[in-house]
């Protein structure tokens, strides 16, 4: 295993190699609740393009985004939690008063210009709830680096469009190939229920190729590797999984 791992960091720094490669993950579990993951941000805006942008404080309640636990929503957040102690969160009158749009962001990450990338993500997106319909609208953006562009749009719909952490949601970012950017995930005031967002997570499937590696910002551990073999760069942590 040793000489593979070695052969492998040396295909990596010096050519390309086939790999399932995850080069955003979030969960929200390594800040234990106490602030937002390195490099990710939230702020208020007037329109979905962010026009007037106002920074939100983290620990404003739920009428902006914040990181919830079993405790928050009345000690009801367990509800709200797909996976660990942890998700990203906000209330249905986030965005009731002043800017009507929330936007959580995440730290900056390149899109391999080979292979297929994709976002997925779990949420708790609900319109059809217990005390009846209220439209729920919330949207999936991505910047990079020039303006934003939307990726997915999740208006509820009436009988329809309800995902409580039922399935995962993957989004294509092949238009975006070799780009460096951010995500957005955006909650619009309409009257509508409460959202959660767990378990984020850009990777992809297919060649990774020199030019999106910085050979000289590269560390690559541990030798040997069993199962995980991760690679890190000053702009992201990068793990590729071994499969048989």
């Amino acid at each position: 295993m040793r000489k593979f791992s070695i052969l492998f960091a040396i295909l990596i720094m010096f050519g390309f190699v086939n790999a399932q490669i995850v080069i955003l993950e979030q969960g929200f579990e390594e800040t234990a609740g106490t602030t937002w993951p390195d490099g990710w941000s939230t702020f208020s805006a007037s329109d979905l393009m962010g026009s007037d942008q106002t920074p939100t404080d983290f620990n404003a309640g739920d009428n902006t985004w914040f990181i919830c636990s079993e405790a928050s929503f009345g000690g009801n957040g367990g509800d709200y939690l797909y996976e660990g102690d942890f998700s990203a969160a906000l209330g249905y009158t986030a965005g009731s008063e002043g800017n009507p749009f929330n936007y959580l962001q995440t730290s900056e990450f390149n899109i391999p210009s080979n292979g297929t990338t994709s976002l997925k993500f779990y949420h708790w997106f609900v319109s059809n709830g217990g005390a009846g319909f209220f439209s729920t609208h919330f949207y999936v953006l991505y910047n990079d680096g020039t303006e934003w562009h939307t990726l997915e749009s999740f208006i509820g719909e009436q009988g329809s469009g309800d995902n409580a952490f039922d399935e995962e949601v993957v989004i294509d970012l092949g238009d975006y190939k070799g780009t460096v950017g951010r995500l957005a995930f955006v909650y619009e005031y309409s009257d509508g229920y409460q959202y959660a967002l767990d378990n984020v997570k850009v990777e992809t499937d297919g060649t990774v190729d020199i030019k999106d590696v910085n050979k000289s910002e590269i560390a690559v551990y541990p030798n040997p590797v069993k199962d995980v073999l991760h690679i890190a760069n000053q702009a992201n942590n990068v793990n590729v999984e071994i499969f048989d």
